[in-house]
């Protein structure tokens, strides 16, 4: 069985793919994992939301052409797991999570999943790190 390191939201890669400012604080957690032979989970809409990120850097001309293509090639390379889990059960728990908590859809599903799976979830989304006082299990 796969051991995950945690749940790693697409803030959280994407800040590690283009090199923001908080790029070498991810770079160093991901690292960590990788060398203890850790994977990370993330739900299906990670990848949509990557890809969207990098499409709109290179738009702004933060990627060039080759740029966006590397980007995207270095982290389909990360050792990562998407969870196919739609089930009715984990889209209402997602919808009642964004509910109460006032998130978006897509932050809720990191939420639900790392809630669900009892993994840590890798966030620099404000919002959601705003909640740690409620789910500190999981951050």
């Amino acid at each position: 069985m796969t051991e995950h390191a945690f749940v790693l939201d697409a803030s959280a890669a994407v800040a590690l793919a283009l090199s923001d400012e908080d790029g070498p604080s991810v770079a160093d957690i991901v690292a960590q994992a990788i060398d203890a032979g850790r994977r990370f989970l993330v739900p299906p809409l990670f990848w949509y939301e990557v890809g969207n990120s990098i499409l709109v850097a290179e738009r702004r001309g933060r990627l060039d052409g080759y740029g966006a293509t590397r980007v995207a090639a270095d982290l389909s390379r990360l050792p990562i797991d998407t969870d196919w889990s739609l089930a009715d059960e984990v889209r209402s728990a997602i919808a009642s999570l964004a509910g109460e908590h006032d998130l978006t859809y897509y932050d809720a599903a990191y939420l639900e999943l790392a809630l669900r799976t009892r993994l840590k979830l890798k966030t620099l989304d404000r919002h959601l790190l705003s909640l740690q006082g409620h789910y500190e299990s999981i951050f």
